[in-house]
């Protein structure tokens, strides 16, 4: 990967609140869950323009894994490798979450 497709990607992920999205979306599992290692697989706009990435995430030990599937409209945890829909959210929900953190 060139120094510009990584820097891309990493504006992507920033643009998208990627990071934060991620959060979001662990705090609605049923369990505690903490991600200590993360992959982004794809960064950029899809056939529609819509900007998106998808990040594979190492949770819990070792013990988990998910995919974050991230976009202008909202964002989506999956389950690994069975690609169940563990968590959905809109991309208000994830303001609503960050305004919420810019309040404390």
């Amino acid at each position: 990967m060139s120094s510009s497709q990584l820097n891309a990607a990493k504006q992507i992920c920033e643009t998208l609140n990627a990071a934060i999205a991620i959060e979001a979306l662990t705090s609605k599992l049923p369990k505690e869950t903490s991600a200590e290692f993360a992959s982004v697989h794809s960064a950029s706009p899809d056939a529609k323009g819509v900007l998106g990435t998808s990040i594979f995430m190492i949770a819990n030990k070792g013990t988990a894994a998910f995919s974050a599937v991230i976009d202008e409209n909202g964002a989506k945890l999956l389950a690994e490798p069975s690609h169940d829909l563990l968590v959905e959210m809109p991309r208000a929900e994830i303001s609503d979450y960050i305004d919420q953190l810019q309040a404390v």
